[in-house]
């Protein structure tokens, strides 16, 4: 067709051809252009139709239908659309004139054209019509058809314009060019090609013919089905796309996606016409990109023909975003070179979420660093790990030296070690153990080896119980196992000298009464010698317990034991308390003595060794291994929620159970400095101080100062030492007695207080004690600041989702959030079998009301009558929504055909009680509103877009009775359907 407009001189001839070219296309009975006479009649001037349909070429009418109803609609760029005139209501004298021109579906597109002298910004003259019509049976025009009818009249109007003045066609290769042409040509190409296929091979019987016709047919209903779903997973995405010819610089296709990125909008409709060239558009996206050099750098690069790789990189405009583009060739199957595809997203929300998450982690990482230790991360599913840097200075080594293998840990392992730990590992993964622990030697860089305390525990499975990770920590060791060990080489040194003088030996006679001991006796039970003898195991001064604290009985002494069974006892601990009070432990080795022929002994040597510096080393390592569990525990269950109000109750809950004590409470600042009591657990004995606010004016003059610096407050006894009278009044009315407060900082940010108290009696706080809350302050201050950062998140999050469903000018429901309710209440009345009513309204001649007052006033009459319909439906189940441009609908759930009309009169009610002037409407010289109204109740045969239809035809039959009145659609909605 272009081909041949190209030859063509002539207006007429031109005509000729786009009828035909189009007939032949779209597979319609009859295609004309009807023109527009200066007396009002008109003319069909160029026509194609099919041999069984009447030809109605150069015939006149003066049908009243145009200039009664449809020629000023047409000056308004409406499409007529009609399927079947048997199944719409028509004007009887239109419907009986396409019955007499066998016309049974009809398409009509106004063609306007402007004289190239006239300036004025008014509405150009309808300059005549483009008729597509179906004469055998209806026909269900397509969105593609419409769109591709729109083009080309476009196309005719250019046409049309200068050959009013000049005597030679125009060009007409912008056709060719536009975006959305390019796959209608494929459409006709291919539609040549099957005639040109038919030519050369001709069909030879009827069975061919049939068969040749089909394969046509799916060719191109393939091609527009494929176009259609290109057009719409495009214009609804996320991304932009842009591909451009390099060799002509022309614009081949592009989405509304990359306007909005690089804020071309205010060019987008000159490039849908092909008016500009991709260099045209560069000095507009220019002044975004931050660093111009290297973007003009990588645009060489992508330009070239001769690189074929796809590449992706980052741009980083001036106002901060982030935007990823992806570029690659277009070729076709013989592998010519067509053009270039760029595609661009917006990834700054990404990267800004990103950047957080690793802040986050770091934090997270430095946290659990903080006592020194290294930290590993295995995937048993790759064999990698992940080893952290404190891990790696663990052992002299860089960042870089140590990779993420399994095999960088193991051939460190000490071969003495290597079989039990792996034995302790698949202890754990077959569920034997609650978390893997192992003692180890690892070879440094240096080549020395190190103990390590490795710990690790599953914290990651598959649905069928497979494990994938474990997470662990390794402890450096080494000093304690130096002094475990020295403390092994001092016991054996020691044993060997106590058979001589440095054990403590005591002779005790049948009776129990001492009669002999050493000096070392003497200096481990911090007795004289004189005060010793005659002393026997049941004197009261002797005051003796077991391990686990229990009273020693005197019949189980070891020295009775062997008096009564003359057997030796060995390594009988005793804690034995000296007359000052202290504690010393001894193991105490009985050994009888026996008279010639005796079976009975007559006495008992007992020999002993102070082991007190061993069991303080022991109850030591005890309680640090304890205070290292439970730490790794509470912090555990604290990480496992990023709920805050669960992290506090936690933390609170099991400090209170680990430190044995009457209350547990975190104490939160205000901004003024004073505060509040946010979590407690606190036992049932003992006064709940939940929620309780507390100013101390200590806090409100010095701002925290005293806990600013991680300083932790430990006090045994509230009465002992300085303590102000309002201080102290205050912990007698809550029952504390003894307390330990310990600051919560977040950063330099003094966020509140972790306190324990202890109400029952004073109280001597542990080291260990102190440090454990230390240590769970630090855990709480991230989980605290990680659950914060979640719950912004939430936040945000809810407030796009709300932004996604409201429209932004008059701040009501938008279409999307209309779709969806839609769909639900259909759901729901489906199942109730309820009415529901959809009112489709529109504002009366608002564009003539933006042309008159301004866009600006148009936006506020659209807010104005947005609030109205708002405020006229009362139901919570209802929906007011704008459903675009100057149209809303409003969704009624359970109401019939009366209901919905009075509320159609309470909305005109509304309306006409603005009073908004409006003194370009044919109707009122104020805003008012044409209402379609339709009802009915949800089947499984119908669907909701049948009910959106019905509603649209009540709201063109109000606007064809004169506007500014509603209409009820009594058809049957199943015809919609």
């Amino acid at each position: 067709m272009v081909v041949k407009i190209h030859k063509s001189r002539e207006l007429s001839e031109i005509l000729n051809i786009v009828v035909s070219t189009i007939r032949e296309i779209l597979e319609s009975d009859r295609a004309i252009i009807y023109r527009f006479l200066e007396d009002g009649d008109g003319v069909v001037a160029a026509e194609s139709v099919n041999s069984e349909c009447i030809p109605i070429l150069e015939q006149l009418t003066d049908d009243p239908c145009f200039h009664a109803k449809w020629v000023e609609q047409y000056r308004e760029e409406r499409i007529h659309v009609i399927e079947d005139i048997h199944a719409k209501f028509l004007d009887p004298s239109y419907k009986q004139l396409l019955t007499k021109l066998q016309v049974r579906a009809n398409l009509v597109v106004p063609i306007l054209v402007k004289d190239i002298d006239e300036t004025s910004s008014a509405s150009p003259p309808v300059w005549g019509l483009l008729i597509i019509q179906q004469c055998t049976k209806p026909r269900q025009w397509s969105s593609l058809e419409i769109e591709f009818i729109q083009l080309v009249v476009t196309e005719l109007e250019i046409v049309i314009q200068p050959a009013q003045k000049h005597p030679s066609p125009p060009q007409f290769n912008q056709y060719l060019h536009h975006p959305i042409i390019q796959p209608k040509q494929k459409l006709q190409i291919a539609t040549r090609t099957l005639h040109q296929n038919y030519k050369k091979n001709p069909v030879k019987n009827i069975t061919q013919q049939q068969t040749f016709l089909k394969k046509h047919q799916g060719v191109k209903k393939q091609l527009r089905w494929q176009e259609a779903l290109l057009r719409s997973m495009t214009d609804n995405s996320l991304l932009a796309f842009f591909v451009v010819d390099n060799r002509t610089d022309e614009i081949l296709y592009f989405n509304h996606r990359f306007c909005e990125i690089w804020g071309l909008e205010h060019l987008e409709a000159r490039m849908q016409l092909g008016m500009m060239k991709n260099n045209d558009i560069i000095p507009d996206c220019i002044t975004l990109v931050a660093d111009v050099p290297a973007f003009s750098e990588t645009c060489k690069l992508l330009q070239s023909e001769e690189n074929r790789c796809t590449i992706e990189d980052e741009i980083e405009f001036v106002d901060g975003r982030i935007i990823r583009r992806f570029s690659s060739q277009i070729r076709d199957s013989q592998d010519q070179y067509l053009g270039k595809l760029y595609i661009f997203e917006d990834i700054t929300s990404r990267k800004q979420i990103a950047a957080a998450l690793k802040a986050s982690e770091e934090r997270w990482q430095y946290a659990l660093e903080g006592n020194g230790d290294g930290i590993w991360d295995w995937n048993l599913e790759t064999n990698e790990v992940f080893f952290s840097r404190r891990w790696k200075e663990m052992f002299g080594f860089a960042e870089h030296e140590i990779g993420n293998t399994l095999s960088e840990w193991d051939k460190r392992i000490h071969l003495d070690d290597k079989a039990q730990i792996y034995e302790k590992i698949d202890q754990h993964l077959r569920g034997e153990t609650q978390q893997y622990v192992s003692e180890h030697r690892v070879r440094c860089k240096d080549g020395t080896y190190k103990w390590v305390l490795d710990r690790g525990k599953i914290f990651s499975r598959t649905n069928d119980g497979h494990s994938l990770r474990i997470l662990g920590t390794h402890t450096d060791i080494t000093e304690r196992k130096r002094m475990e060990e020295a403390l092994r080489e001092s016991e054996k040194r020691y044993r060997s000298v106590i058979s001589t003088i440095a054990e403590g030996i005591v002779l005790q006679q049948a009776d129990g009464s001492i009669s002999a001991c050493n000096e070392s006796a003497e200096r481990i039970l911090g007795l004289t010698a004189d005060q010793m003898m005659g002393r026997t195991s049941i004197d009261p001064r002797w005051r003796a317990i077991h391990e686990d604290g229990t009273s020693f009985p005197y019949e189980t002494h070891p020295f009775m034991i062997t008096l009564r069974t003359g057997e030796p006892q060995f390594n009988v601990i005793m804690g034995v308390y000296k007359p000052d009070d202290s504690l010393s432990w001894i193991s105490i080795n009985s050994q009888p003595l026996f008279q010639e022929n005796e079976l009975k002994p007559y006495a008992v040597v007992a020999s002993f060794t102070d082991i007190t510096a061993y069991k303080q080393a022991e109850i030591s390592l005890q309680n640090q291994i304890r205070q290292e569990r439970m730490v790794a525990a509470i912090a555990q269950h604290i990480r496992q929620s990023l709920d805050l109000d669960q992290i506090l109750n936690t933390t609170v809950a099991e400090v209170r159970e680990v430190l044995q004590t009457d209350r547990v409470i975190i104490y939160r600042f205000n901004p003024d400095w004073s505060g509040v009591i946010v979590t407690e657990s606190v036992g049932e004995d003992w006064k709940a101080i939940l929620k309780m606010e507390i100013i101390d004016s200590y806090f409100v003059e010095t701002q925290g100062k005293l806990y600013q610096d991680a300083r932790i407050k430990v006090t045994s006894d509230i009465y002992i030492g300085e303590m102000t009278d309002c201080h102290l009044e205050l912990l007698e009315k809550y029952q504390v007695r003894a307390k330990v407060v310990v600051p919560i900082l977040q950063g330099d940010r003094l966020w509140g207080l972790l306190v324990a108290h202890h109400c029952s009696a004073p109280r001597e706080w542990q080291s260990w004690e102190s440090e454990l809350l230390q240590q769970l302050a630090t855990h709480l201050a991230i989980a605290i600041q990680q659950s914060e950062l979640y719950q912004k998140l939430q936040q945000a999050n809810q407030q796009l989702e709300n932004m996604a469903l409201v429209d932004q000018l008059t701040q009501i429901a938008n279409r999307r959030s209309f779709d969806i309710k839609l769909h639900d209440v259909w759901k729901h009345l489906l199942r109730e079998k309820g009415f529901i009513s959809l009112l489709l309204c529109d504002i009366d001649y608002f564009k003539q009301y933006n042309d008159t007052y301004g866009h600006a006033s148009g936006d506020d009459c659209l807010l104005f009558v947005a609030q109205a319909l708002q405020q006229t439906i009362k139901r919570s189940t209802d929906l007011a929504a704008r459903y675009g441009g100057e149209e809303f609908v409003i969704i009624l759930t359970n109401t019939d055909t009366d209901g919905a009309v009075q509320i159609a009169e309470e909305i005109h009610a509304a309306v006409e009680q603005l009073n908004i002037p409006h003194a370009a409407s044919a109707v009122k010289q104020h805003v008012t509103l044409s209402i379609g109204i339709a009802t009915v109740i949800p089947t499984l045969d119908l669907v909701p877009l049948a009910l959106i239809s019905a509603a649209d035809q009540a709201l063109y039959q109000a606007k064809a009775q004169g506007r500014n009145c509603y209409f009820v659609n009594n058809y049957d909605v199943n015809q919609l359907n």
